[in-house]
């Protein structure tokens, strides 16, 4: 069994000389062995520095010429068939033989620094020792009674602050940062979006000085680290807290957020030092994220990240906090703190970060933030409304092309994406509907809309709902093609001598007609100004709403009135341009 990185004792090179002066050939072997070993597949050696408890990689020219110099010899006389045959035995030269064993390296978090595989092949692990790993193993019993309370009470603080005293968001939490302390590397991230002065951080500085040691936890705001060239800082960590990332960008967002995905959940990772070639080891990184901000991007079936819902209710608590930084002081808390969470954690083995992640308030509002225009449009349109879908492809796609203007949306999906789409949510699409003069039309009821939107977590507990009778479908208004001519339509309407009308029992006569058009001419203002003051349209239709303001146009049946949507600046212009009929 190999003696490496065992001893307390640093390197003693006059030590080494006493010995091969006595020709003690045996015992500088071993002393060699505790303190270098070959590595497969580099070339270097890498040294055991008892100081530090950790190891240096040391190049083979630095080695021979430091520490296994030329002088360290031995001449062995050997008697063969009478004669006297002088043999030099080099310490250097041994070490570099096949005698001697190579290790491939490895990231192992609680293994041992040297082990052998159940195929036989040796391993040196490179992961830093925890602060209390050595120390005999205890559960929490172990412990007094103070210390076992002072433990409940940092637990408590976590229960309190970062999941606002819910159950299940708490036990993930425990479940999440005990089974890291046991060695487990979490496939999720735990991203914490909060104001400050909560007790974020204190917490991280509690695990990194009295519970797994300084050298395993990364905490840092350069968000470079992530997705820049050199990424040496994240080997043989447990843990890296990014606090309040200065990504200005949305760009740089999404680099972050992409580099962040991969870190998070892949277990092998290619590390780059400079002025070093990049080599792979194994991924024992484990994410929190702290922002008073959206610093993720997340989907509808998001599993990588958990947002608690975090609470202020302990902000600005000086006597709450002075007693809780006391508590955190004590070494020997720390100590009663990693011990429970190994017991936590292997009284929990079956336990998943992904697959058992509770379903928070935070995390449907960052994926409601998060959702496609389509989405959101269709949630505050209908879904909020508790109006259902029926009516032309046409002009529902219009609706959402004024609803992605009015909220300046940059992206507007093109029509045959936008039908795809809608297709794929489950909207029932009728093409060339029978029912509707061979129009396309799409048909779904309110509750199955709610069902959907509460399926993709996109309804949260704050939203509100509103009932209201749905607006009529200028498509659905009869007009008199005796009296109404196709030019009356397009000016009137916005839209062209296509457009199928349908059967209405409100029409206006053929002189009230005759008024809106008049009306309609002398409307031209520029509506632009006022998209931004629009709170709730219950229909507008419009045939080209980014070129032609002018012609917009809201009818109402139930009021039995035609007219302009306009904003405080223009009520006084457009309400007399108002037309009330009988």
């Amino acid at each position: 069994m190999s003696e490496f990185a065992k001893t307390e004792l640093s390197y003693n090179p006059e030590y080494v000389l006493t010995l091969i002066k006595n020709n003690e050939k045996g015992k500088v072997k071993k002393y060699i062995s505790c303190y270098f070993i070959k590595l497969s597949n580099i070339q270097q050696v890498l040294m055991w520095k008892p100081d530090k408890r950790s190891f240096e990689m040391l190049d083979d020219k630095i080695l021979v010429s430091r520490y296994l110099t030329c002088d360290l010899v031995i001449f062995e006389n050997f008697i063969i068939d009478g004669n006297t045959i002088v043999k030099k035995w080099s310490v250097r030269e041994w070490f570099f033989s096949s005698e001697n064993p190579i290790y491939t390296p490895c990231n192992k978090i609680g293994k041992e620094k040297i082990f052998t595989s159940s195929t036989g092949e040796k391993y040196v692990n490179f992961f830093p020792e925890l602060l209390h790993s050595r120390k005999p193993k205890k559960k929490i019993t172990n412990f007094s009674k103070d210390i076992q309370d002072k433990v409940k009470f940092v637990w408590n603080h976590l229960n309190i602050t970062w999941c606002s005293r819910k159950p299940d968001q708490f036990k993930y939490i425990q479940l999440f940062i005990s089974h890291m302390i046991n060695g487990r590397k979490m496939t999720a991230c735990i991203n914490i979006r909060s104001p400050k002065g909560i007790g974020k951080s204190i917490f991280i500085n509690f695990l990194r000085s009295s519970v797994v040691g300084e050298e395993v936890v990364y905490q840092t705001s350069d968000a470079h680290i992530l997705y820049g060239n050199f990424n040496a800082a994240l080997m043989y960590i447990m843990l890296f807290v990014l606090e309040e990332a200065p990504c200005g960008t949305l760009g740089e967002w999404k680099v972050l957020d992409s580099k962040l995905k991969n870190y998070i959940t892949e277990p092998v990772i290619s590390i780059e030092k400079k002025g070093k070639d990049h080599f792979k080891t194994d991924n024992t990184v484990s994410f929190i994220l702290f922002s008073n901000k959206n610093s993720v991007i997340y989907t509808e079936d998001e599993r990588r990240y958990f947002s608690p819902d975090t609470s202020a209710e302990l902000k600005g608590n000086k006597e709450y906090f002075t007693k809780l930084a006391e508590i955190m002081e004590d070494k020997e808390v720390g100590e009663a703190f990693y011990w429970n969470c190994i017991q936590i954690a292997e009284e929990n083995p079956k336990w998943h970060e992904q697959f058992d992640m509770p379903l928070s308030q935070e995390n449907i509002r960052n994926i409601s933030d998060n959702a496609t225009s389509i989405l959101q449009f269709i949630k505050n349109e209908f879904v909020l409304q508790k109006i259902g879908i029926d009516m032309k492809l046409s002009a529902f796609y219009e609706k959402y092309k004024f609803y992605c203007n009015r909220n300046q949306v940059k992206y507007i999906v093109a029509k045959g994406e936008f039908v795809s789409r809608i297709k794929d949510m489950g909207i029932d699409y009728i093409h060339q509907s029978s029912k509707h003069k061979n129009q396309n039309w799409l048909i779904k009821e309110w509750k199955d809309l709610y069902k959907i939107f509460k399926l993709k977590n996109l309804i949260a507990e704050w939203d509100d709902f509103e009932t209201h009778a749905p607006t009529p479908n200028p498509d659905d208004i009869e007009f008199n093609e005796e009296k109404i001519t196709s030019d009356d339509k397009i000016n009137l309407l916005g839209i062209n001598e296509e457009t199928n009308v349908t059967q209405k029992e409100t029409k206006p006569n053929h002189d009230e007609w005759k008024e809106i058009k008049e009306m309609n001419k002398q409307m031209k203002l520029n509506y632009k100004n006022a998209i931004d003051s629009l709170n709730k349209i219950e229909f507008i239709y419009s045939s080209n709403i980014f070129k032609d303001y002018d012609k917009l146009f809201c009818w109402n049946s139930e009021k039995k009135d035609s007219s302009r949507v306009y904003n405080t600046a223009e009520e006084e212009i457009f309400a007399n341009y108002k037309l009330e009929f009988d």
